[in-house]
């Protein structure tokens, strides 16, 4: 995207969170945010008022409750019933010492360590 097609609005934002710091993520994550808003509102954001944000705010939590409404756990009933075999695994796995606190910094090794716990617990069943 040249600089021509950026808007004097969205580079003052831009420009801004480059200032505060922000990381490319965060300044991705607050842009789409303002699209959004600008797509709700039908004008350009710096027209908006405060009521305009009140009724977006109100329109975003009806949104986030729909959608959360239709997100449900997919997990087959024979793999939660044994949820609890899980649950006493890692239970299980604290009383390491070198597990519960992390003690490798490196994932491989604090993997490995965790491989060879699970595999004593397997064989002693």
């Amino acid at each position: 995207m040249t600089d021509d097609a950026i808007s004097p609005l969205r580079r003052r934002m831009i420009e801004d969170m480059t200032v505060r710091g922000f990381i490319a993520c965060t300044q991705r994550g607050y842009i789409a945010a303002v699209r959004r808003f600008t797509v709700f509102l039908g004008r350009s954001p710096d027209q908006a008022t405060a009521e305009d944000l009140r009724r977006f705010q109100l329109q975003m939590r009806v949104e986030a409750s729909r959608s959360n409404a239709l997100k449900k756990a997919r997990c087959p009933k024979r793999i939660y019933r044994q949820w609890h075999k899980i649950e006493n695994f890692f239970c299980r796995i604290k009383d390491w010492r070198r597990l519960a606190t992390r003690f490798d910094k490196l994932a491989p090794n604090f993997l490995a360590a965790t491989c060879l716990v699970a595999a004593l617990y397997w064989i002693t069943l």
